[in-house]
C-alpha cells in the first residue's frame, strides 16, 4: 500500500523550512512501575521493579504565508531493572524517531493533507496510541470534521539504534465526525488492517462512538464496533460494545460518579471457520481520564486487557482536592463472555477455561498539576483473581508512577 521509503528522507521534508518560525520543546519523564505476584501465586518468587528514563525532543515549524507546517519528535529512554525475581529480561537504550511530518493546506477550504510519520491518537485511545507512517486527509470545520488515511506501521525506520525491526500492517481508515456542541462529538468509521511479514490477518472494522458533556453535570462515551474480515483461513464475525456515564455533583472538591460497562464478544466454537471473538486494532492503550487531571488504563491498571471475549463492569468516584489535582477510585469486575483457555493480551498466564469469572480490581489513581510544567501522577491497581485463575491463585499488585518535566 505504500512503499519503504529511507528515514532521512521525510526527517529533510520535515525540516526542510530552517528559516521559518519554529519553536523547540520537550519533556525529561521518569516512569517507575513494579508488579507484584504477577504469576498469582505467592508461594514462588515473581517481582518485577523497573524504572525507565525518558527524554524527548521535538521541533515545530511553520510558513504563515502559505500556512505549510511540520513537525518533528525524538525520543531517548530506556528501562532498568531495580528489582527482578522469576524472570529474565534484557532492556537497552533506544533512540526513536517518533514523528516527522509535514502539513500542507488547501487554502482556506478546511482541507489539508499530512505526509510523513505521525501521531495516531483518540481521546480514550480505544482505537489507537501509536505512530504510523503514510499520508492522512483532514477536512477541519466549526461543526464537521472528517479523515482519510492510508498509512503504514514502521513503514522506514523508527529505531536508530536496532536496524531489525519491521511493522506487521497497513492500515487505512475513513472518519466523519459531528460536534453537536464544543464537548461533544459524535464519529462514524471504517478502518482495516492489511497483514504484513507473515501475519495473515485481514481485519475491518465499521464503528460508532460518542464523547463528551451532554449537559452541566453529565459526562458520556459511547464505542460500538463491528468487525469482519478473515486471518488465513478463518472467518472474522465479532462485535463489541463500551459505554458509561460520569456524574458530575458540583460543589466542594468537585466529586463524581462513574458507571461503565464494556463488552468485546467471545468465540464459542473455535472450530466452525468463524471467530466471533472480537479484536481491537493492536495498537490501541485503553488510556483516558474520568473528571480527574490524570489519564490511567480504564480496562484496569494491573489486568490491563484487550477488550476480546470479556465483559467489564466499572464503578468509579473521584474528587479534585485542588483545580489542578485529583483522587480517582475505580472498580472493576471482569467476566468472560465465552467460556475459553486462552484470551488476548491480558497481564496474568490464561485461565483454566472452565469458569467465566476472571476476578476484580481496585485501582487508586492521585494526579497533581499545581506547579507550572510539572506532571506527577501515581497509579495502584490490586486484582483479586476468579475462579477461571483456579481455587488458589492469589491478588497481584500494581504500582506505577509517573514524573514528567516540560521545556
Amino acid at each position: 500500500m505504500i512503499g519503504r521509503a529511507p528515514w532521512a528522507l521525510l526527517l529533510v521534508l520535515a525540516c526542510a523550512p530552517a528559516l521559518a518560525g519554529s519553536s523547540i520543546g520537550g519533556h525529561f519523564e521518569l516512569d517507575l512501575e513494579s508488579e507484584r505476584n504477577f504469576d498469582l501465586d505467592r508461594s514462588r518468587a515473581d517481582t518485577r521493579t523497573l524504572i525507565a528514563p525518558e527524554f524527548q525532543l521535538e521541533w515545530t515549524w511553520n510558513l504563515p504565508a502559505n500556512g505549510l507546517h511540520g513537525y518533528v519528535q525524538a525520543e531517548l529512554k530506556r528501562k532498568f531493572e531495580l528489582e527482578e525475581q522469576g524472570r529474565d529480561r534484557d532492556y537497552e537504550w533506544s533512540l526513536d524517531l517518533e514523528e516527522a511530518w509535514v502539513e500542507i493546506p488547501f487554502g482556506d477550504s478546511g482541507w489539508s493533507l499530512r505526509l510523513g510519520r505521525q501521531d495516531f491518537e483518540d481521546e480514550r485511545e480505544w482505537l489507537y496510541d501509536d505512530s504510523l507512517d503514510g499520508a492522512r486527509l483532514f477536512y477541519r470545520g466549526d461543526t464537521l470534521q472528517a479523515e482519510f488515511a492510508a498509512v503504514r506501521q514502521t513503514g522506514f525506520r523508527r529505531e536508530f539504534l536496532d536496524e531489525h525491526e519491521d511493522g506487521e500492517f497497513d492500515f487505512w481508515q475513513a472518519m466523519a465526525s459531528y460536534l453537536p456542541r464544543k464537548e461533544w462529538t459524535v464519529t462514524a468509521y471504517a478502518m482495516g488492517q492489511q497483514g504484513r511479514n507473515g501475519s495473515e490477518a485481514d481485519p475491518w472494522w465499521l464503528g460508532l462512538r460518542s464523547r463528551g458533556r451532554l449537559n452541566e453535570h453529565v459526562q458520556h462515551w459511547l464505542e460500538l464496533a463491528l468487525m469482519r474480515g478473515d486471518d488465513a483461513s478463518t472467518s472474522l464475525d465479532a462485535h463489541a460494545l463500551d459505554l458509561g456515564v460520569t456524574w458530575l455533583i458540583g460543589g466542594r472538591w468537585n466529586p463524581s460518579l462513574t458507571v461503565g460497562f464494556a463488552l468485546g464478544s467471545g468465540d464459542g466454537d473455535p472450530n466452525d471457520g468463524t471467530d466471533h471473538a472480537f479484536r481491537q486494532i493492536g495498537i490501541q492503550d485503553n488510556d483516558d481520564r474520568l473528571n480527574g487531571v490524570t489519564p490511567f488504563l480504564y480496562y484496569g491498571e494491573a489486568l490491563d486487557p484487550e477488550l476480546s471475549n470479556l465483559r467489564i463492569f466499572t464503578l468509579g468516584a473521584g474528587f479534585r482536592p485542588t483545580k489542578k489535582s485529583s483522587v480517582d477510585l475505580v472498580w472493576h469486575d471482569y467476566r468472560q463472555a465465552r467460556r475459553s483457555d486462552a484470551m488476548r493480551d491480558i497481564a496474568f498466564d490464561d485461565p483454566n477455561g472452565v469458569d467465566r469469572d476472571l476476578g476484580y480490581e481496585f485501582d487508586l489513581i492521585l494526579g497533581y498539576r499545581e506547579i507550572k510544567n510539572l506532571k506527577l501522577e501515581l497509579m495502584l491497581g490490586y486484582f483479586v483473581p476468579g475462579d477461571a485463575f483456579g481455587p488458589d491463585a492469589d491478588p497481584a499488585l500494581f504500582v506505577g508512577s509517573e514524573a514528567r518535566f516540560k521545556f
